[in-house]
């Protein structure tokens, strides 16, 4: 390191800020330093603020120096912390790419993966960073956070577990252990994390959100409401806000106050559309896609393929918030039949199909041995996600692959094809009240008129479908599984040709035991309510501007008037 550079840094660590600054541009000249100089300017202006400066600076370090991998790291965590997780995420693979064994290029990765849903890849980077430092606090908390994205709540909660007997004052892991309780249904070991966290830290508001879910899962909706008003008072981040007020708006819905509840489902969802993490998904992206398959042509099937009707896949579809979590636990249970619960077989097939540009345009271009190379990744995904099928049949419960009906059919002639019901303004109301993972799809369910677009080219696509497919299909009620469950059950199962079992009415000892991946993993273990049932008529006035949209399926599905 030259003279200059080393004065620089030791002004830079005694907090002399502008003079390290000057310094550090006087080294930028020189050739042989410019990296290093870069990279101690956007230290010294990070330091200081000036937030776009110091990403000039990172990204100057980086262009002297490709594979500076201390450059790359701290580029991509000024860019999460600045929201911009979609810019973060290829520069802190690269970094990590170019230094393997660099702790913080590991653990950012994981946070930018974490963003982005990326919940595997997180999972990757934390463990990468436990080998290099075991029992890494950081990395700890942020593998939880990725199993929880997976839906893998017991394997959270024992590392959350670590986490709090390596730092036992730390309520954070016991905050965080609590909530993985709660998603494993687990909700006395839950209360009790959430205890001693509270012990610890008796005025934190962190610990008002967890308080206000448990108490709502234990029936305690008064202790919920003062948890989150308590919480609501104080000044809080955006998303922290958001979730505050959907859960409110829950208690608020369930307790009869329709009015108070829609104003905080409004308010939360605006408060997340202009997040940063909304503003990265064209919320017409996906309704384009919907469309484009309405315009393609159809390519009549060849007739069954290699499997025959006893082993062939069975696609559970459906708009989202149809009731389809309820159906899914019941057929679950059944011994003859394993469900994938939202995690498709289908979706790698759909991405490489469609780079191939086969679709959804030209589905007459698949040969029989490309038909036949897709039908053996799907069984092969398959079993990556549920293990050996032998003596199982597939339902590969994914609802928003009822707008793949067209491919499924050519390339699974012989599918059976469950399609879930549900009351068009329930559901779209459903959507709007509920906190999705964001993606192309969901983004369009925080605004009203837009989830009931969605909900319309959706359904009008299916309804297409059904007209022009030859796929084997059945479609059910909610209201009527709700209504009269053993005898919506029977005619299911007698649909999917397994033949009836018993334990499909016992489907609650097993779904208490399962996490279910869905926003309804609470309600599936209760006993079966109508409360759901005819709610929008109470938000009636609220839904009236996209009551004229949905008509046609109100109608279409019986619903009446």
């Amino acid at each position: 390191m030259s003279e200059t550079l080393a004065r620089a840094a030791q002004l830079m660590q005694k907090g002399r800020l502008g003079e390290a600054e000057a310094l550090f541009r006087q080294a930028t000249d020189k050739a042989e330093a410019a990296a290093d100089a870069h990279f101690g300017l956007a230290l010294t202006l990070e330091g200081q603020g000036r937030l776009d400066e110091a990403e000039a600076a990172y990204r100057e370090a980086l262009a002297r120096r490709p594979g500076f991998a201390e450059a790359g790291c701290n580029l991509g965590s000024l860019l999460l912390r600045r929201e911009r997780p979609t810019d973060a995420l290829p520069i802190l693979k690269a970094a990590r790419d170019a230094k393997p064994k660099f702790l913080p290029a590991q653990i950012n990765l994981a946070l930018a993966c974490l963003a982005h849903g990326l919940g595997a890849e997180a999972e990757a980077a934390c463990r990468a960073a436990l080998r290099l430092e075991p029992g890494n606090l950081m990395a700890l908390n942020e593998l939880g956070r990725a199993l929880l994205q997976q839906t893998k709540p017991v394997e959270a909660a024992a590392v959350f577990e670590e986490g709090h007997r390596r730092q036992p004052r730390d309520p954070g892991f016991l905050a965080n252990l609590a909530g993985a309780q709660e998603l494993a249904n687990e909700l006395d070991a839950a209360q009790d994390a959430l205890d001693k966290a509270m012990a610890l830290a008796p005025q934190s508001p962190a610990l008002l959100f967890p308080a206000a879910k448990l108490a709502r899962r234990r029936g305690e909706a008064g202790a919920a409401q003062k948890a989150l008003e308590r919480m609501l008072a104080q000044a809080l981040p955006e998303g922290d806000r958001g979730d505050a007020l959907l859960e409110l708006g829950q208690l608020l819905d369930e307790a009869g106050q329709s009015a108070e509840a829609f104003a905080c489902f409004a308010e939360a969802n605006a408060l997340r559309a202009r997040s940063a993490e909304a503003k990265r998904y064209d919320s017409d992206a996906f309704v384009g896609r919907v469309q484009a398959l309405r315009e393609a042509a159809v390519v009549p099937s060849k007739g069954p393929g290699d499997g025959d009707d006893a082993s062939s896949p069975i696609f559970f579809v459906g708009f989202p918030r149809s009731g389809t979590s309820l159906m899914e636990q019941a057929l679950a249970a059944h011994p003859g039949l394993v469900t994938t619960s939202e995690r498709s077989p289908l979706a790698p097939i759909v991405t490489e199909l469609s780079r191939r540009g086969h679709y959804p345009g030209h589905l007459d271009r698949l040969s029989d041995g490309e038909i036949a190379e897709a039908r053996t990744a799907f069984r092969q995904g398959a079993e990556r996600l549920v293990g050996p099928l032998a003596g199982r049949r597939l339902v590969d419960k994914t609802a928003l692959n009822i707008i793949h009906l067209g491919l499924i059919e050519r390339l699974f002639p012989e599918a059976r094809v469950l399609v879930a019901l549900r009351d068009p303004r329930d559901v779209v109301l459903s959507c709007f009240m509920q906190r999705f993972q964001l993606s192309e799809t969901t983004v369009n369910f925080l605004d009203l008129e837009q989830a009931a677009r969605c909900y319309a080219e959706v359904m009008a696509l299916w309804q297409q479908d059904s007209a022009r497919l030859a796929l084997s299909q059945q479609s059910y009620r909610y209201e009527d599984l709700v209504e009269d469950f053993e005898g919506s059950l029977r005619a299911v199962v007698d649909f999917l040709g397994v033949g009836w079992h018993e334990d499909v009415l016992r489907y609650r000892e097993k779904s208490a035991a399962v996490r279910v991946t869905t926003p309804s993993y609470h309600q599936v273990t209760k006993p079966l309510y109508g409360s759901a049932r005819g709610r929008w008529a109470r938000y009636r006035d609220q839904l009236a501007p996209v009551l004229p949209p949905l008509q046609p399926f109100v109608e279409a599905f019986g619903y009446g008037v």
